[in-house]
């Protein structure tokens, strides 16, 4: 009995110390490539990005035109080399039981960020979680050759899935939403430990992610609480950018399947780099993970034929631009597009809806917006719901009309994926 006290506690300290320590190495690496991120838009795009400042908008059109194709054949180059070097990892292959290298991942991640930073049009969180997760394999396989701190075959995977949401959470100081992430996307258990796991590195994660911005929104909003009034709004969106969405997420994992790894990247992505270049040039929205769009989507404050025409082209541009960058052999994430593309489509479509309900802001339809299209390309409402809450720092009235929102899309998933899990 009390050999069996000891090994109880011997695995419950060794969860605790891999939980923390984890979530300090994802929450520092966050940091670390956000760090490189700005870096690299300080140099290419000449400009501090901020919520009041999401895309360089004050400089020469050329020079994001360029600077975009640039950061393709640079980023062509390096991943043509790396793809013969290793087998970048994703971390559901390591949730397999698939090594991360050390040396290939960070590189990797470095020229993710590099590429962004460029204007290159993909999400930025998904380096700080492969990052993470890798650092998280390698702790493990460490804690391997101590018997004391061997963890069973199932806590690798929560291990690493919680190590990925911690990533998330550090990169965006979204705790909830890198907990969301590894529960719903990646772990699928919940369970008390699981959630203690995960929510915990998050945490931690989310705290060291503050010290390179601290904690301010990520997007910009006229009010923190959102109108019951929005209810049949949300249904709407909730259908219509479900089915949307849903195709969207299918686009896209035929991208990612099928995605350039041959010396053919030498050309693909390059010619990623001149579509996002051309749209940029004219709508420089467009650029980066989607930041800019999503907050000129919630600063709409009036219909006009120059905000309709903006909206409507960064729309169309970002799903097909994104798409095809990933096809061309880019990596990257597709959270922060996917809220973009809502924001936009919610605050079109929003235009029509407040001439019934003028009480109603314009940002107020785009965040539900945001939130149906997120469900649908992710199939993860808590994490739509709360990615957006937590982004914008809303008040929790906001929860009604995007949790229905959030309820009718993921139906809609369902309903078109045949599956109920």
């Amino acid at each position: 009995m009390e050999n069996i006290e000891k090994n109880k506690t011997a695995y419950i300290a060794s969860l605790i110390i891999t939980t923390i320590v984890i979530g300090v190495a994802a929450g520092l690496g966050a940091d670390a490539l956000g760090y490189i991120l700005s870096f690299f838009e300080s140099l290419f795009l000449s400009f501090k990005e901020s919520a009041e400042l999401p895309v360089s908008i004050h400089i020469n059109p050329w020079q994001r035109f360029f600077s975009v194709f640039a950061g393709s054949i640079i980023a062509a180059i390096v991943w043509y080399f790396l793809h013969k070097k290793w087998h970048l990892t994703s971390v559901n292959e390591a949730l397999e039981g698939k090594k991360m290298s050390f040396v290939g991942i960070s590189l990797h991640d470095f020229i993710q960020t590099f590429y962004i930073g460029t204007g290159g049009s993909v999400g930025r969180e998904a380096a700080p979680r492969e990052f993470a997760a890798m650092l998280a394999q390698k702790w493990l396989k460490l804690c391997t050759k101590f018997e004391k701190f061997k963890l069973t075959n199932d806590d690798y995977k929560l291990i690493l899935a919680a190590a990925a949401g911690a990533g998330l959470a550090g990169q965006y100081v979204a705790p909830l939403s890198g907990t969301f992430f590894a529960l719903e996307i990646l772990y699928k258990k919940v369970s008390r430990k699981s959630i203690a796991v995960c929510l915990s590195m998050s945490v931690i994660g989310t705290l060291l992610g503050t010290l390179r911005d601290g904690f301010t929104p990520y997007y910009i909003i006229l009010h923190k609480n959102l109108s019951f009034n929005l209810v049949p709004f949300a249904i709407f969106l909730g259908i219509v950018l479900g089915y949307f969405g849903f195709v969207f997420r299918k686009y896209v994992a035929k991208a990612k399947k099928n995605r350039i790894e041959d010396k053919k990247i030498l050309f693909t992505l390059p010619l990623a780099g001149l579509m996002t270049g051309a749209v940029a040039y004219f709508y420089p929205y467009i650029m980066g993970n989607g930041r800019g769009i999503a907050q000129m989507a919630y600063n709409t404050r009036h219909m006009s034929n120059e905000i309709v025409m903006a909206l409507l082209i960064c729309l169309i541009a970002k799903a097909v631009v994104t798409t095809y960058t990933i096809y061309s052999g880019a990596y990257g994430g597709i959270l922060t597009p996917s809220i973009s593309i809502g924001a936009a489509f919610g605050v079109l479509t929003g235009m029509i809806y407040v001439l019934i309900f003028p009480q109603i802001s314009l940002f107020e339809c785009g965040l539900v917006g945001s939130v149906a299209f997120l469900t649908a390309s992710q199939q993860a409402p808590l994490l739509a719901i709360f990615l957006v809450f937590e982004l914008c720092h809303l008040d929790v009235s906001a929860l009604i009309p995007m949790g229905i929102a959030a309820g009718v899309s993921i139906c809609i998933g369902i309903i078109l994926s045949k599956e109920i899990d």
